[in-house]
C-alpha cells in the first residue's frame, strides 16, 4: 500500500441530469492509496450546481460524498456512467416519485 498527496488523481466533470447541473469529482484511488481486492475503493463527490435549490435522489443537501468498490465503477463503464446509473436507480424509489409529482403540482399555500 502506498499513498500520499502527490499521488492523487482526481477527475472532475459536469453532468446534466434531468435538467439539473451537477459537479462530480472522482478519485479512483482515494487519497492516492493504491489497494487491490475487497478494500479497493473509489471516492465520489457530487454537488448540485444549478438550480442551486434542486433536489436529487441521492442527497437532500445538494452534496454527497460516496465510497464505492472500484470494480463496480468499471462494471458500469466508468465514473460518469456510474453516477448516471446511480441517479436513475435512486430516482425509482417511491419517495422520489412522490417528490417529483408533488413538485409538479401548483401550490397556493
Amino acid at each position: 500500500m502506498s499513498g500520499g498527496e502527490e499521488n492523487r488523481d482526481v477527475q472532475s466533470f459536469r453532468i446534466d441530469w434531468q435538467g439539473i447541473a451537477l459537479s462530480v469529482a472522482f478519485e479512483e484511488h482515494w487519497l492516492g492509496i493504491r489497494r487491490e481486492g475487497p478494500f479497493a475503493f473509489a471516492h465520489f463527490q457530487v454537488r448540485v450546481l444549478a438550480p442551486s435549490d434542486a433536489r436529487i435522489p441521492i442527497t437532500e443537501t445538494g452534496y454527497r460524498s460516496h465510497f464505492v468498490p472500484r470494480e463496480l465503477v468499471a462494471e458500469h463503464g466508468g465514473p460518469m456512467a456510474f453516477v448516471l446509473a446511480w441517479l436513475d436507480e435512486a430516482a425509482q424509489t417511491t419517495a422520489r416519485k412522490a417528490y417529483v409529482e408533488q413538485s409538479r403540482q401548483l401550490r397556493l399555500f
